[in-house]
């Protein structure tokens, strides 16, 4: 019983209540702005969701062929995906696809890379001419394509975020009434050699889409007022290596954070040094985070690692905060018995801080 009643007497202490407020006050500013960005981004994912529903473009599963479309397969090879830039959510990739069809429409000639930019820089070339015609009398045409494309990266949960670097096809001029795509899943894939510096290959996959557009695009012939097309989609999921999250950005923090919990170990009476190790780690912290936040655009709200450094900066602050107070009290109450119990109490802060770290830390990597 004497831990806890060493600790609630030392709760009992005045000097220990403007400590406890900054504290509290800290943790509620901080929960407001984790909660805040928090609110915000999942505003925006309602809104996008409610702007889906209106008439807007839809991208929905194929689920079933319709009666007299021609029916192609498709299969994707990348050979790399390379430069990829997150300010402009963009990247470079190499990729051979084929294409199988029985039937009068040649879909090479009306097919489009509908995420590809800078077309005039774009290599697409037909590797059979004309169309091999198989076996079974089918036709196969190889495609070999070169070029920029884009896809937004979502930095919210940076850096244990998950991005899919995609290559979407769509049919140009025949509707899904006349040509549907189909994956080749038995044959696709990615090339065993294609390597991302920096990042670590998840998993690929490949699916057929209809994309809905609310209009008819002037073409009485479609017979309403909208338009479906054939689209097909592959992507590649990659993510961070543990060690990037673990030796560049956490071990940078956590050696700010126990230089900063130093401050405990100092005699109560040593103003400067006590004031000056959170003060340097307050500004160290704030160097750090704007050193990986300039390499990453600005996506309007916290991040995850935004989130690990408000954490940082609400211990900082109360480790600032409890050395000034802890000195005026060591210096008015003189008697050894006082500065003892205060070098006691700082020791009790400084688990609690470690302990706060750590596990808040740990929260917001699994919830955050």
């Amino acid at each position: 019983m004497y831990p806890f009643s060493f600790v609630f007497s030392f709760l009992r202490q005045r000097p220990l209540r403007p400590v406890l407020l900054t504290l509290l006050g800290a943790v509620v500013l901080a929960a407001l702005m984790v909660a805040g960005s928090t609110a915000l981004v999942g505003a925006r994912r309602a809104a996008a969701a409610e702007e889906g529903h209106g008439g807007s473009t839809r991208i929905t599963p194929l689920t079933e062929i319709p009666r007299g479309a021609q029916r192609v397969e498709v299969g994707m090879y990348p050979i790399t995906f390379y430069s990829l830039n997150e300010e402009t959510n963009t990247y470079y990739a190499d990729a051979y696809m084929w294409f199988i069809w029985r039937g009068d429409k040649d879909p090479t000639e009306t097919m489009e890379l509908v995420n590809a930019v800078e077309e005039w820089s774009m290599v697409r070339r037909n590797l059979n001419n004309p169309p091999v015609k198989l076996p079974d009398g089918r036709l196969l045409q190889l495609v070999h394509v070169e070029g920029r494309f884009f896809q937004p990266f979502a930095l919210g949960r940076f850096p244990f975020d998950e991005h899919h670097l995609s290559i979407q096809l769509e049919d140009t001029f025949y509707t899904a009434r006349d040509i549907v795509y189909v994956p080749d899943q038995t044959h696709s894939g990615y090339d065993e050699l294609l390597k991302i510096p920096g990042w670590n290959i998840q998993d690929w996959k490949m699916e057929a889409m209809l994309r809905t557009y609310p209009t008819n695009f002037g073409d009485p012939a479609v017979g309403g007022d909208e338009s479906q097309f054939a689209h097909l989609r592959y992507e590649l999921s990659i993510t961070r290596p543990l060690s990037y999250f673990a030796w560049r950005l956490f071990l940078p923090l956590a050696i700010t954070m126990i230089l900063t919990w130093s401050a405990l170990l100092i005699h109560p009476e040593k103003v400067e040094p006590r004031t000056a190790l959170p003060a340097t780690g307050l500004l160290t912290a704030v160097l750090l985070q704007l050193g990986y936040s300039e390499q990453l655009p600005d996506i309007g709200h916290l991040m995850l690692m935004d989130k690990i450094y408000v954490l940082s900066y609400v211990l900082i602050v109360f480790v600032l905060g409890e050395a000034i107070i802890m000195a005026r009290w060591a210096h008015r109450e003189a008697e050894k018995s006082r500065v003892a119990r205060a070098h006691r109490l700082d020791r009790i802060m400084l688990g609690l801080q470690i302990v706060t770290f750590c596990a808040g830390t740990a929260f917001l990597i699994r919830f955050g």
